[in-house]
């Protein structure tokens, strides 16, 4: 593998990490929401 090449893999894997920790985010945000009852969004 080539520096370019790796420094193109590290570039995408950091992108989809930035991505994949917003989705997680948002998704622990969602849960934690109470809802009009007083309880949690949880299952």
């Amino acid at each position: 593998m080539h520096v370019s090449d790796a420094a193109r893999r590290l570039k995408a894997l950091e992108e989809e990490h930035a991505r994949l920790k917003g989705l997680l985010t948002e998704q622990m945000l969602h849960n934690a929401i109470p809802t009009k009852d007083g309880s949690s969004k949880r299952w």
